[in-house]
């Protein structure tokens, strides 16, 4: 949600004719708390929604996800929710502005299942797609200030990067058929401690600071993006790899297309649709001159619906002025 903080931070220095307070987050040093005063005297509630539905929607990925994930994910549901039990009642004729970046945090899991039916005046949705090349472009303009910063060694050495979790379905097919393949290297980083290092694989855990993430990703020169629910949705993921300097492949099944409207103007050789076809693209990645080619390609693409940091944070303003 880091993209949506930063636009929230530029939007509230535009209105000082209204007071602002926060519940469990701090845009300083301090530490979070849990004001409920502040949810009871607001007129207006801004909820940014990170994978709600992993805490309320069990039956979405439990048994299809990976064993770590699902037991610290219980024992922490249980704690949310007993916290929601508090604050519930102060939702009550709320007028709700909701960030999203999932597709499966919808107004009909906050109404039925966050707030449990508490009436509420009024839920309005700010999506990241809302935003042409997606509100995480932003990060298309931060993730290279890292590469000044570390210094990190350009040279591609590994074929394949993926960051994120493992769910038993066509990402972990496609990713598992990466990794079992002896022609290619792989760097896997998150939910993937159940496979083993070797030779060819090196398996790290999440990294939540970009400072830690991008020396491990810098030297791979492909990656698959994977969507979910809805065929129009988009994915940070694209743009974070076309920032560090990845070929970012997309997943299309035969019933299933990624980015349907073609927001991001992919090319359509990054649409893989098995493990062979990514597997047979990714050997001509190999080759320098066809890599640095394709990338310079596919970034010039993205740029054409790529906003700068001045239009994002315009266009989060007139979104967040008409809603208040």
């Amino acid at each position: 949600m880091d993209s949506f903080y930063e636009n929230y931070e530029y939007w509230m220095k535009s209105r000082p004719d209204l007071e602002f307070d926060v519940y469990n987050i701090s845009f300083d040093e301090s530490k979070p708390a849990r004001n409920e005063e502040a949810i009871k005297t607001a007129d207006v509630v801004i909820i940014p929604s990170e994978s709600e539905w992993r805490y309320q929607r069990p039956d979405l990925w439990e048994g299809k996800h990976i064993i770590s994930f699902a037991g610290s994910y219980k024992g922490h549901r249980d704690k949310t929710n007993k916290q929601l039990d508090e604050i519930r009642p102060h939702f009550e004729n709320k007028r709700i502005i909701f960030w999203r970046c999932e597709r499966a945090d919808t107004e009909e899991l906050y109404r039925t299942k966050v707030f449990c039916d508490t009436p509420i005046k009024s839920f309005d949705i700010i999506d990241e797609i809302d935003f042409s090349g997606n509100i995480n472009g932003m990060r298309y303009h931060h993730i290279p200030n890292l590469q000044k910063e570390l210094n990190c060694d350009r040279t591609k050495t590994i074929d394949f990067a993926y960051w994120g979790s493992a769910w038993k379905d066509d990402r972990d097919k496609i990713i598992h058929g990466v990794y079992e393949n002896k022609d290619f290297t792989t760097m896997l980083v998150g939910g993937w401690s159940y496979l083993k290092e070797d030779v060819n694989n090196q398996i790290k855990p999440w990294a939540r600071d970009w400072r830690d993430l991008y020396p491990l990703l810098k030297p791979a020169r492909s990656t698959c993006c994977f969507n979910w629910l809805d065929e129009n949705a988009t994915t940070s993921r694209y743009v974070e790899a076309l920032a560090i300097g990845i070929i970012p492949f997309v997943w299309c099944s035969q019933n299933f297309q990624y980015d349907k409207n073609n927001t991001y103007n992919i090319d359509v050789w990054q649409r893989v649709g098995s493990v062979e076809e990514l597997l047979w693209k990714m050997r001509f990645l190999q080759h320098p001159d066809f890599f640095k080619t394709k990338l310079r390609e596919y970034r010039k693409n993205y740029r054409k619906v790529l906003l700068s940091k001045k239009q994002y944070s315009e266009e989060f303003n007139k979104k967040m002025d008409a809603l208040t």
